[in-house]
């Protein structure tokens, strides 16, 4: 028997007419509640939603997702798993999804996998985005062709991209300089770790840190700005020799992976439990260093939201003809340090 739009109703626990909002994608209902019904429409078959037409097959659609591989660190194994989810909600939608990996140390790789997609059948690119010659120029070829782009985790704003799903990237950092500041009594110097600033996750979150600082701290001097590629032997010997170099550093924000290298690096030079370590992601390395005392905050980025939100706003696109109502979707900072960390990280 067909599900009526009360049944749907009931539910949800929300109105009829909240229902009818939803499927005739009117204005009026809170995202949150708008998701709630959206995932249960779908998981019933209701057929006003389920394709662009009540009586037509499901019409197949591929996404393509560039991103770095889950094996590359805890954060992309959850981003992964949360796309994963989330497709599940759309079985028999015929939405389907192509994944495929850059390495990290190579942008080359990158441009290579964006060119072969502008001879591919893609109905929508989910890209996190490398600032690297070429990909901008890449970008504008497949929006030429017809193929809508999104980014996720780090953004390329200067392209016509559709939406950017991830953290506010410069609060992320103002958070992080505000904790260093109230950790060190507003004095010292201090290193900072990204990735590569060829990303936007690492410049725009350097940028808030610095940010903060220059405003509201200026007796905190950032003396290094460490790039690793998140790879475990170059933070290991970068945090090495940043401490050789400045003998009186107070304080490390690692603002990527790797942070069993960093303190294992920190150690070994003799410094564990002189300096004042910040740290990002709930992965189960930094939980415990957070339990062991050697890691003083960290903040979670929620990248299993974000994965869940790439592929919903990639399935409303392609399927309900609903395009974001913000160019920016926000996912939630949360901040942790050893008393509350078991709030946020389940074993």
């Amino acid at each position: 028997m067909k599900i009526t739009m009360q049944q749907i109703a009931d539910i949800a626990g929300v109105t009829r007419a909240t229902v009818d909002k939803v499927v005739h994608n009117r204005p009026g209902v809170r995202p949150a509640t708008r998701e709630h019904i959206q995932k249960i429409l779908t998981e019933y078959n209701y057929q006003t939603t389920r394709a662009p037409s009540c009586t037509a097959a499901p019409l197949p659609k591929k996404m393509a997702v560039v991103t770095l591989a889950p094996s590359y660190d805890y954060y992309f194994q959850d981003l992964k798993t949360g796309m994963d989810e989330q497709m599940k909600l759309y079985q028999g939608s015929g939405m389907t999804a192509d994944y495929y990996y850059y390495d990290s140390v190579d942008p080359d790789s990158l441009l290579s996998t964006l060119s072969y997609l502008e001879g591919e059948a893609v109905d929508l690119l989910a890209l996190r985005g490398v600032n690297y010659p070429g990909v901008s120029a890449s970008i504008s070829r497949l929006i030429k062709k017809g193929i809508p782009v999104l980014t996720f985790d780090s953004d390329l704003p200067e392209t016509d991209r559709f939406c950017f799903i991830g953290e506010d990237l410069k609060l992320t950092g103002r958070i992080c300089a505000s904790l260093m500041a109230k950790l060190l009594d507003g004095e010292g110097q201090i290193a900072i770790i990204g990735s590569s600033l060829n990303t936007n996750s690492t410049a725009g979150r350097f940028e808030g840190f610095l940010s903060l600082l220059s405003e509201e701290f200026p007796g905190i001097k950032v003396v290094k700005k460490l790039e690793t590629l998140g790879q475990h032997s170059i933070t290991y010997a970068k945090v090495r020799e940043v401490l050789r170099e400045y003998t009186d550093l107070k304080g490390i924000w690692n603002a990527i992976s790797c942070n069993e290298d960093m303190i294992q690096a920190i150690a070994d030079a003799g410094k564990l439990g002189d300096l004042k370590i910040i740290s990002l992601t709930f992965s189960p390395a930094v939980v415990q260093l957070i339990r062991q005392n050697k890691i003083d905050f960290t903040l979670g980025l929620a990248p299993k939201r974000i994965g869940e939100l790439v592929i919903q706003t990639a399935y409303e696109y392609l399927y309900l003809n609903k395009a974001p109502e913000t160019s920016h979707i926000k996912t939630p900072i949360h901040v942790a340090l050893k008393e509350n960390i078991d709030l946020f990280h389940e074993e």
